[in-house]
């Protein structure tokens, strides 16, 4: 299996898991224009931290191939020397997903990276527009999820960006 095969069954696999509190995972988005494919996201869940590291690291520049003349084993090689910093500590997440941005401009750009809990209570913008999503609330209700409201909020990130 190449590493195109390999990224995209991996992929795949990703986002059919239903995440748990524990599950780390990512939301990207294809970094080309709209009318190529560019612009729609998805989260991909993953068991575990080093589960979501190696993906990022090895297979999410073939996930989302860039342009033919771009260099993608430079470009790959690059995002594992971000993962690897924050993998480190030498980055924290955010500082690592803005690295990331960067190195995989017209790949993919990450608009989160992390553990599932965090998208039921964080303070960040992504999660408060995802709760207020979720609840197709016009009051722009950006609460914390409730164990209530869990199986629903599950549902529509399976939805987000189809």
């Amino acid at each position: 299996m190449d590493v195109y095969e390999e990224a995209q069954e991996t992929a795949a696999k990703a986002h059919g898991l239903e995440p748990g509190l524990e599950t780390w995972g990512l939301e990207s988005y294809g970094d080309a224009p709209g009318g190529i494919g560019g612009g729609v996201g998805g989260f991909l869940w993953f068991e575990s931290r080093e589960e979501l590291f190696d993906f990022t690291a090895r297979l999410l520049t073939y996930f989302e191939p860039g342009p033919e003349s771009a260099d993608e084993e430079e470009v790959a090689r690059s995002a594992g020397q971000v993962v690897a910093q924050v993998e480190s500590g030498e980055l924290n997440m955010q500082e690592g997903m803005e690295a990331l941005n960067r190195v995989l401009v017209r790949f993919s750009q990450l608009r989160w990276w992390g553990q599932f809990k965090e998208l039921l209570e964080d303070d960040g913008p992504f999660a408060k527009e995802l709760r207020a999503w979720s609840r197709l609330s016009e009051e722009d209700d950006t609460s914390p999820i409730s164990s209530e409201e869990l199986e629903g909020f599950k549902k529509s990130l399976s939805e987000w960006g189809v």
